[in-house]
């Protein structure tokens, strides 16, 4: 059974800025992605790790967390899932419980940061094919009840672009070496990562106070590409599997 593990003042002097988190267990990670099969995710390394190993281990189920997200002590803003996924088992998104989750944090919060990487039909090429078309459905209609962004992760520009044409928002990553503040992806502008874009006053920058109180990440039809630049104890690997500047 999927675990949720709702914590409240989440990283306060990290990326987080401590904006109310939710760490799901990873049997809502996708199987057919590539940072997990080579286990470059950044999510298997340091105090990321711990967090969401104790999210397997002491979580609590759909229902609890639920009421848990009732509680008045939370932030303005809530990401779901530094690590982890959407409802749902491995590649597959629960239609339901998503439609159901979007639902509620619309009504509870003034927005939420969220991001998938299963397969979509349209923008991923990996997966079995009926299975992206019934992603696709379940987002839609997530969508259509839902105040903020959810954002697919894309392993590409290409991937980015596809996303961006069929209207979805859309993330990705760029080589660790990268200096700028952006790359073009077709039509589409780029935009780093507030939170990595300067080292100028690192501690200053978080997911809390991005957007000026409204993060890239939570913005629904935005119009551009948030890319975050690879880090961690594995970014030499993911540096040699990123097509995205070729």
């Amino acid at each position: 059974m999927t675990r949720y593990k709702l914590v409240k003042n989440s990283q306060p002097g990290g990326k987080l800025g401590g904006m109310t988190a939710v760490w799901v267990s990873s049997d809502t990670c996708p199987k057919t992605c590539k940072l997990r099969e080579e286990e470059s995710c950044y999510a298997y390394f340091w105090n990321t790790k711990k967090a969401w190993e104790n999210a397997e281990r002491s979580g609590v189920g759909f229902a609890k967390l639920v009421e848990l997200m009732r509680d008045a002590g939370l932030s303005r803003f809530i990401r779901w899932a530094p690590a982890g996924d959407l409802p749902g088992d491995a590649d597959r998104i629960n239609h339901g419980r998503l439609f159901k989750l979007v639902t509620i944090l619309s009504r509870l919060f003034a927005g939420f940061i969220m991001y998938t990487h299963k397969p979509v039909e349209g923008i991923h090429k990996r997966g079995h094919h009926m299975q992206r078309k019934a992603n696709r459905r379940a987002l839609d209609d997530a969508l259509r009840v839902s105040s903020s962004a959810i954002n697919i992760s894309c392993d590409s520009a290409a991937e980015a672009e596809r996303a961006l044409e069929l209207g979805y928002d859309a993330t990705m990553i760029l080589p660790s070496s990268y200096t700028g503040s952006g790359v073009v992806v077709g039509r589409f502008k780029g935009r780093v990562c507030w939170a990595q874009s300067s080292a100028a006053h690192p501690e200053r920058k978080s997911c809390s106070n991005c957007g000026r109180g409204v993060p890239w990440c939570s913005r629904k039809g935005r119009g551009w590409v948030v890319q975050f630049i690879a880090h961690g104890a594995r970014k030499t690997t993911i540096n040699r599997r990123l097509p995205i500047l070729n």
